[in-house]
């Protein structure tokens, strides 16, 4: 079970992605959500050069199942500093947003 400032976090994480809404959603995210984010953010890596050279420079490794809530305040900070690198998708990191929007909407039921 997610606590309330894993909830936060999370939700600042998500509203770089997804916009404002997802802070209204924040009290029914899960650890499905979470693992649904996780995912998401193993994929974007994959794909944008730039995303993966920003995580590459955690303190926090990014190995096995569970890392993100591991590493969900360097994430946090990450997204923070480089939000507008967040909010320009282009090429295949579009239809990855898109996808696992999807995904993590619902888990939300």
């Amino acid at each position: 079970m997610l606590d309330n400032m894993e909830r936060t976090a999370l939700a600042d994480i998500l509203v770089n992605f997804f916009g404002a809404q997802m802070h209204d959603k924040r009290a029914r995210f899960k650890e499905k959500t979470l693992e649904a984010t996780e995912l998401m953010l193993e994929e974007i890596q994959k794909c944008d050069r730039r995303i993966k050279i920003l995580f590459s420079s955690l303190r926090c490794a990014m190995v096995g199942k569970g890392w993100l809530r591991r590493c969900l305040k360097a994430v946090l900070r990450i997204v923070n500093e480089n939000g507008s690198m967040f909010n320009a998708w282009i090429g295949c990191t579009n239809t990855l947003i898109a996808k696992h929007r999807t995904e993590i909407e619902l888990t939300l039921y």
